[in-house]
Protein backbone atom coordinates (compact mmCIF):
# COMPACT_ATOMS: atom_id res chain seq x y z
CA UNK A 1 0.00 0.00 0.00
CA UNK A 2 1.07 3.59 -0.61
CA UNK A 3 0.99 5.95 2.35
CA UNK A 4 1.78 9.55 1.34
CA UNK A 5 2.57 10.52 4.93
CA UNK A 6 5.20 7.79 5.16
CA UNK A 7 6.88 8.81 1.91
CA UNK A 8 6.81 12.46 3.05
CA UNK A 9 8.58 11.52 6.29
CA UNK A 10 11.11 9.53 4.25
CA UNK A 11 11.83 12.54 2.01
CA UNK A 12 12.07 14.92 4.98
CA UNK A 13 14.61 12.63 6.66
CA UNK A 14 16.65 12.44 3.43
CA UNK A 15 16.56 16.23 3.04
CA UNK A 16 17.62 16.83 6.65
CA UNK A 17 20.46 14.32 6.25
CA UNK A 18 21.69 16.29 3.21
CA UNK A 19 21.45 19.58 5.14
CA UNK A 20 23.48 18.07 8.01
CA UNK A 21 26.09 16.76 5.58
CA UNK A 22 26.36 20.22 4.07
CA UNK A 23 26.81 21.79 7.52
CA UNK A 24 29.66 19.42 8.34
CA UNK A 25 31.21 20.08 4.93
CA UNK A 26 31.18 23.80 5.76
CA UNK A 27 33.02 23.07 9.00
CA UNK A 28 35.63 20.93 7.25
CA UNK A 29 36.19 23.38 4.41
CA UNK A 30 36.47 26.41 6.70
CA UNK A 31 38.77 24.57 9.11
CA UNK A 32 41.14 23.40 6.39
CA UNK A 33 41.13 26.39 4.10
CA UNK A 34 44.04 26.42 1.65
CA UNK A 35 45.20 22.91 2.58
CA UNK A 36 43.76 20.11 0.48
CA UNK A 37 45.39 17.25 2.41
CA UNK A 38 43.95 18.37 5.73
CA UNK A 39 40.54 18.88 4.13
CA UNK A 40 40.55 15.35 2.74
CA UNK A 41 41.61 13.87 6.08
CA UNK A 42 38.88 15.78 7.91
CA UNK A 43 36.23 14.77 5.38
CA UNK A 44 37.17 11.09 5.36
CA UNK A 45 37.58 10.89 9.14
CA UNK A 46 34.41 12.82 9.81
CA UNK A 47 32.29 10.77 7.42
CA UNK A 48 33.74 7.54 8.75
CA UNK A 49 32.98 8.47 12.36
CA UNK A 50 29.44 9.59 11.52
CA UNK A 51 28.75 6.28 9.76
CA UNK A 52 30.43 4.12 12.45
CA UNK A 53 28.34 5.67 15.22
CA UNK A 54 25.13 5.42 13.20
CA UNK A 55 24.39 1.81 14.08
CA UNK A 56 24.82 0.25 10.65
CA UNK A 57 27.40 -2.28 11.79
CA UNK A 58 26.60 -2.63 15.50
CA UNK A 59 23.13 -1.80 16.85
CA UNK A 60 23.23 1.25 19.09
CA UNK A 61 21.55 -0.68 21.91
CA UNK A 62 24.51 -3.12 21.94
CA UNK A 63 27.11 -0.32 22.21
CA UNK A 64 28.81 0.89 25.37
CA UNK A 65 27.01 3.69 27.27
CA UNK A 66 29.56 6.30 26.20
CA UNK A 67 29.35 5.23 22.57
CA UNK A 68 25.55 5.31 22.75
CA UNK A 69 25.73 8.91 23.92
CA UNK A 70 28.16 9.80 21.12
CA UNK A 71 25.87 8.13 18.59
CA UNK A 72 23.18 10.74 19.26
CA UNK A 73 25.43 13.23 17.43
CA UNK A 74 25.32 11.08 14.30
CA UNK A 75 22.83 12.58 11.89
CA UNK A 76 23.12 9.45 9.72
CA UNK A 77 21.76 7.39 12.63
CA UNK A 78 18.81 9.70 13.10
CA UNK A 79 18.04 9.89 9.39
CA UNK A 80 18.38 6.11 8.99
CA UNK A 81 16.10 5.38 11.94
CA UNK A 82 13.56 7.93 10.69
CA UNK A 83 13.55 6.32 7.26
CA UNK A 84 13.21 2.83 8.75
CA UNK A 85 10.30 4.10 10.86
CA UNK A 86 8.68 5.65 7.79
CA UNK A 87 8.91 2.37 5.88
CA UNK A 88 8.29 -0.23 8.59
CA UNK A 89 6.70 1.70 11.44
CA UNK A 90 3.84 4.12 12.11
CA UNK A 91 1.14 1.47 12.61
CA UNK A 92 2.15 -0.55 9.58
CA UNK A 93 1.30 -3.83 11.24
CA UNK A 94 -2.25 -4.69 12.22
CA UNK A 95 -2.96 -5.01 15.91
CA UNK A 96 -4.24 -8.53 15.28
CA UNK A 97 -0.89 -9.61 13.84
CA UNK A 98 1.53 -8.03 16.27
CA UNK A 99 2.22 -4.78 17.99
CA UNK A 100 5.77 -4.26 16.67
CA UNK A 101 7.26 -4.73 13.27
CA UNK A 102 9.87 -7.49 13.31
CA UNK A 103 12.46 -5.19 11.72
CA UNK A 104 11.91 -2.45 14.30
CA UNK A 105 12.11 -5.04 17.07
CA UNK A 106 15.31 -6.57 15.72
CA UNK A 107 16.97 -3.16 15.22
CA UNK A 108 15.66 -1.96 18.63
CA UNK A 109 14.19 1.25 17.20
CA UNK A 110 11.45 2.91 19.22
CA UNK A 111 8.62 4.65 17.40
CA UNK A 112 9.19 8.28 18.34
CA UNK A 113 9.55 9.85 14.92
CA UNK A 114 8.96 13.40 16.21
CA UNK A 115 12.05 13.13 18.39
CA UNK A 116 14.17 11.91 15.49
CA UNK A 117 13.11 14.80 13.27
CA UNK A 118 13.69 17.33 16.06
CA UNK A 119 17.20 15.98 16.61
CA UNK A 120 17.92 16.20 12.87
CA UNK A 121 16.77 19.84 12.78
CA UNK A 122 18.77 20.63 15.93
CA UNK A 123 21.91 19.04 14.49
CA UNK A 124 21.49 20.96 11.22
CA UNK A 125 21.32 24.25 13.14
CA UNK A 126 24.16 23.18 15.45
CA UNK A 127 26.56 22.34 12.60
CA UNK A 128 25.80 25.69 10.91
CA UNK A 129 26.42 27.65 14.11
CA UNK A 130 29.72 25.83 14.67
CA UNK A 131 30.72 26.60 11.06
CA UNK A 132 29.86 30.27 11.61
CA UNK A 133 31.93 30.42 14.81
CA UNK A 134 34.90 28.81 13.06
CA UNK A 135 34.53 31.25 10.16
CA UNK A 136 34.51 34.24 12.52
CA UNK A 137 37.57 32.94 14.35
CA UNK A 138 39.43 32.21 11.09
CA UNK A 139 38.74 35.72 9.74
CA UNK A 140 39.89 37.34 13.03
CA UNK A 141 36.78 39.44 13.46
CA UNK A 142 36.72 38.81 17.20
CA UNK A 143 39.99 40.52 18.00
CA UNK A 144 41.25 43.72 16.39
CA UNK A 145 44.54 43.39 14.60
CA UNK A 146 47.45 45.82 14.89
CA UNK A 147 46.81 47.17 11.38
CA UNK A 148 43.19 48.04 12.14
CA UNK A 149 44.21 49.85 15.37
CA UNK A 150 46.86 51.80 13.46
CA UNK A 151 44.36 52.67 10.73
CA UNK A 152 41.73 53.80 13.28
CA UNK A 153 44.31 56.05 14.99
CA UNK A 154 45.23 57.60 11.63
CA UNK A 155 41.57 58.27 10.85
CA UNK A 156 41.07 59.89 14.27
CA UNK A 157 44.17 62.06 13.76
CA UNK A 158 42.92 63.26 10.35
CA UNK A 159 39.46 64.03 11.67
CA UNK A 160 40.85 66.00 14.63
CA UNK A 161 43.16 67.92 12.24
CA UNK A 162 40.21 68.93 10.08
CA UNK A 163 38.20 69.95 13.15
CA UNK A 164 41.07 72.18 14.44
CA UNK A 165 41.51 73.84 11.03
CA UNK A 166 37.82 74.60 10.70
CA UNK A 167 37.70 76.15 14.19
CA UNK A 168 40.80 78.31 13.61
CA UNK A 169 39.50 79.57 10.26
CA UNK A 170 36.23 80.68 11.85
CA UNK A 171 38.02 82.62 14.64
Amino acid sequence: MFYPFHSGIYLIASFLCCINTQGLAYIWSISASHNLKVALCLAIGGNLSVVLFSGFFIPVADMNDILQFISYGSYVKMAFETQVLAVYGLDRCDEKQQKWSAILYRMKIKENIDWHIRVLVFLAIFWRIIALIILIIKTNDLKPSFKSIKRNNAIKAKSSHFDNNSISSVV
